[in-house]
C-alpha cells in the first residue's frame, strides 16, 4: 500500500529573521548587459532560499528574459556568493536596473547599481 503524505514546511515561516548585505555592479558590451551581485550573510543564521531579481528600476517589473548563473540559493552564516545575471539592455525600456531579493527569513531588499 502506497501512502502519500506531503511534507510539513510550516516551520519555514518561523525561521529567525536575518539580513543580507548586497553589492551590485553593471557591465555591458553593446546590448548585452551583465549584472554582478554579491550577497553577504554576516549573521549567525541561515538565509534560506533567497530569490534574486533584476528589475526595471526600484520595485519595477523583472527584466525578462534574463539568465541567472544561480538563484534560489541558501547562504550559511558568514557566507558570501556572487551571482551574474545576463540580459539585453533593450529590455530595460529606458529604466535604470535595480536588484530585488527576498526569501523566507530575509526581508525584501532593493539595491541600485554603482
Amino acid at each position: 500500500m502506497l501512502l502519500e503524505k506531503w511534507a510539513d514546511l510550516t516551520a519555514l515561516g518561523n525561521m529567525q529573521r536575518t539580513r543580507l548585505d548586497v553589492a551590485a555592479k553593471l557591465g555591458s558590451s553593446g546590448d548585452e548587459g551583465t549584472a554582478t551581485v554579491t550577497l553577504a550573510n554576516k549573521s549567525n543564521r541561515i538565509a534560506f532560499f533567497v530569490r534574486l531579481e533584476l528589475t526595471k528600476g526600484i520595485d519595477g517589473d523583472e527584466v525578462l528574459p534574463s539568465t541567472y548563473e544561480d538563484n534560489y540559493i541558501t547562504l550559511f552564516p558568514r557566507e558570501s556568493r556572487t551571482i551574474r545575471v545576463h540580459f539585453h539592455e533593450s529590455q530595460l525600456a529606458g529604466s535604470s536596473p535595480s536588484v530585488r531579493l527576498e526569501d523566507y527569513n530575509v526581508p525584501k531588499v532593493t539595491a541600485t547599481f554603482r
